[in-house]
Parts: structure tokens; sequence; C-alpha cells
């Protein structure tokens, strides 16, 4: 054996238990011990929390009603991963989905509508400011999990999405 060659190894993934090499030559480092980025970021503990049945419900009747549960998807047309988001003109709304879930990110929506309306002042806005709350891939199934038991009208869509996002 050459100086400078090395043997690669063969590692079992800590997440899936599938196995992967690693070594120099190889794309995954000797130190790995997950397959793939999502079995790094399914080990995590970085989830949702519990949820008691009230807070799950009510995280329930929000997504229903003013949420969406989206595929992206690759460019060339595959899915990726999934979205959960939840938009509401009260931002304090959406401040308690992230205190007790404790996951997602908050984005003010910047689309001012302004009126046509001569009558009116032309820095009038017809709408509320909008904000949304999004988790994003394993952490938005950490959340689908949670509140799959009170989901009404879109848990065909979650049942989707859990489904595809299982390693």
């Amino acid at each position: 054996m050459g100086v400078g060659l090395r043997r690669s190894e063969v590692r079992v993934c800590q997440t899936c238990g599938s196995q992967f090499p690693v070594g120099k030559q190889e794309k995954h480092h000797k130190a790995n011990r997950y397959c793939s980025r999502r079995c790094r970021q399914l080990d995590q503990p970085v989830l949702c929390k519990r949820l008691s049945p009230g807070q799950a419900g009510y995280l329930a009747g929000l997504l229903d009603g003013e949420g969406s549960i989206i595929a992206l998807k690759r460019a060339d047309g595959t899915v990726k991963s999934y979205r959960m988001h939840i938009a509401n003109t009260h931002r304090g709304v959406l401040d308690w989905c992230v205190q007790v879930t404790g996951i997602g990110t908050i984005h003010h929506q910047t689309t001012p509508k302004y009126s046509l309306d001569p009558k009116r002042p032309a820095a009038h806005l017809m709408y509320k400011p909008c904000f949304s709350w999004a988790v994003y891939g394993v952490k938005a199934a950490s959340v689908l999990r949670r509140i799959l038991p009170y989901l009404h009208i879109k848990r065909d869509r979650a049942v989707v999405a859990l489904e595809a996002m299982r390693p």
C-alpha cells in the first residue's frame, strides 16, 4: 500500500441503519455518522415540542383554516421537501405557534395594495399587514405528526407529506 493511498471504510447510519462508504476518495468524510443531511436532521433534537390536546387542536384548526401544506419541487419536478405555512394578520397568533412548537420562523409579507379610489389618499392601504409562520422539511413533519389526529380539511395532504418525508 502506498504512502498517500487510504482505504475507504463502510459505516452504518445512526438514523436509518443503511451502510455508506467513508474515506478520502468517497463523498462522505471519515467522521460522518449519517448517510445524508436528512438523516442528520432527523437525529437532531430540534423538533416540535410536546403539545397538549388543546394546543394541538388549536394549531390544527389554524392550519385547516389559515394554512397550507406545500410540496417544494426541484427543477426536474420531483418533490424535494414540504413546507407548512400559516398566514394571519395578527402576529400574536403566530408568535404563539412558535412558542408552543419551539420551531419555525415568522415572516412579514410585504405586498401592500393601494386604493385606486380618488376619494382616498394615495397612500391608503386596502389590506392589513400580513404575517406568516413557516416550517420546512423534517420540522414540518414533526409538527404534522403531533396535530394529525385533529386535522380535518388538510388531513389527506398531511398524510401525503408525512409519507413522502419518511426516511
